[in-house]
């Protein structure tokens, strides 16, 4: 039953299966902030364009009026100053209900605003919708840096728009579009930015990315990166309605992340090396962590706890499990079909099924992991209940938890870890803990 759908059953019966027969998601529609943006008070236009060529230096202030495609040649540059408004009227020429106004960018943009004053791109419709406008378009714009700092963007088809450029995206809102930013073979700063309300928040190729303290949430699908490399951090990726964070065919690093509220928190594609630590991945509806055909993947020092079905599920994946606090997901710890690789020094407790579950002929490392003082045995499914499945070798296993440290400054939904728990001062309220040790 996920996000509130109601199953009716009439004369069934439904009995003697090893997994749970009905599952019910109790996910927080809470997300991490944001709400409507403020509004922009009316001033008079102070310049109107249509289909236009900006040559040598422009310098844009007050409100700007585009009612066609504004281009910037190669050799141009458009500085915006901080409080400037720009408006994009609809025009759909095709009839596709994309509008088709917007800045074609070759040159450089320097959009920098403030905090009291941003800079505002928005559709100029009274009644103003996602796909009004086109797009800021910044296209092989990478022999010096492009800066939106402090600005808004909204009501576009794609909020950012760029191929082979180099783009630094600080302190920016991009809501109410189709597509947040689309980008590749580009190398992207994106620095405490939110994203939000987009029908998809981040789809990129190809490109180098580092991502820090930013919020992608309450998109259909969060942030998808294919052959990227890409370093995110102390980023939130919550309350997608599909993914948080997808990524496939690229090396990554994603540290002090929270992935909370999404489907799925983190899906993982074919990927052939990544460091994935210190992440908080707690109460997505079906899974935390889904890796697929992974190699060289390290897995160390996460929270994967209250997921609605499994904290991680692992296929065709040669990947090590180490130091992880996996509690309370719905029905499996860990759920695994076909595994190289070994599960060592976590935590693995108050699953609702199993603690690890395989489902097929191989054997599985799983030595020297704290069960919670449970029997192994009780909450293993592996060769002891079905003979063709291999077996999860737990022996020595810990008898007492493993020291683990809390991997945020706090915890944005309701946590209960269990073991042993150094928690940042910052967080010890959310945790319920209120010292070093055991947490109650």
């Amino acid at each position: 039953e996920l996000a509130g759908a109601r199953l009716e059953s009439k004369e069934s019966i439904i009995l003697d299966n090893r997994q749970k027969d009905r599952f019910t998601a109790k996910i927080s529609k809470d997300p991490p902030g944001g709400g409507p943006t403020p509004p922009v008070p009316d001033t008079a236009i102070t310049r109107s364009y249509g289909d236009d060529v900006l040559m040598g230096t422009t310098i844009w202030q007050g409100r700007i009026m585009i009612n066609g495609v504004v281009r910037l040649p190669a050799d141009a540059r458009l500085i915006i100053l901080p409080g400037t408004r720009i408006e994009f009227t609809r025009r759909d020429t095709n009839g596709d209900g994309i509008g088709e106004n917007g800045l074609m960018i070759q040159g450089v943009l320097v959009a920098k605003g403030t905090p009291t004053a941003p800079i505002v791109f928005r559709s100029a419709e009274e009644q103003r919708k996602s796909g009004d406008w086109d797009a800021i378009n910044i296209l092989g714009s990478d022999y010096t840096g492009n800066l939106l700092e402090y600005c808004r963007i909204e009501d576009a088809y794609r909020a950012l728009h760029l191929h082979f450029s180099i783009v630094t995206v600080n302190s920016c809102d991009i809501a109410n579009n189709y597509r947040g930013l689309q980008f590749q073979e580009s190398l992207i700063t994106i620095i405490a930015t939110t994203i939000h309300n987009n029908k998809s928040g981040i789809r990129a190729r190809d490109s180098e990315v580092v991502m820090t303290r930013s919020r992608v949430f309450e998109n259909y699908s969060g942030a998808v990166f294919l052959h990227t490399d890409l370093k995110a951090m102390d980023t939130v990726f919550s309350h997608n309605s599909y993914e948080g964070l997808r990524l496939r065919e690229g090396a990554a690093l994603i540290e002090r992340n929270s992935m909370t509220g999404n489907r799925f928190g983190m899906v993982v594609n074919d990927a052939e090396y990544g460091r994935y630590n210190r992440n908080m991945i707690e109460a997505n509806q079906e899974t935390g962590l889904v890796l697929k055909n992974t190699e060289n993947i390290e897995i160390h020092g996460n929270a994967i706890q209250a997921n609605g079905i499994n904290g991680i599920a692992v296929r065709e994946a040669r990947t090590a499990i180490t130091g992880n606090h996996i509690a309370a997901n719905g029905e499996r710890g860990i759920a695994i079909s076909t595994f190289e690789g070994i599960i060592t020094g976590n935590a693995i407790v108050g699953n609702g099924v199993y603690g690890i579950g395989i489902d097929s002929a191989g054997d599985v490392a799983a030595a020297e992991n704290w069960w919670g003082g449970s029997d192994p045995g009780q909450v293993i499914y592996d060769h002891a209940d079905e003979s063709h499945l291999g077996r999860v070798r737990y022996l020595p296993r810990l008898e007492s938890p493993p020291p683990f440290q809390w991997p945020l400054t706090a915890a944005p939904v309701a946590t209960a870890p269990r073991g042993s728990i150094v928690v940042p001062a910052e967080a010890k309220e959310a945790t319920g803990t209120d010292r070093e040790g055991p947490a109650r």
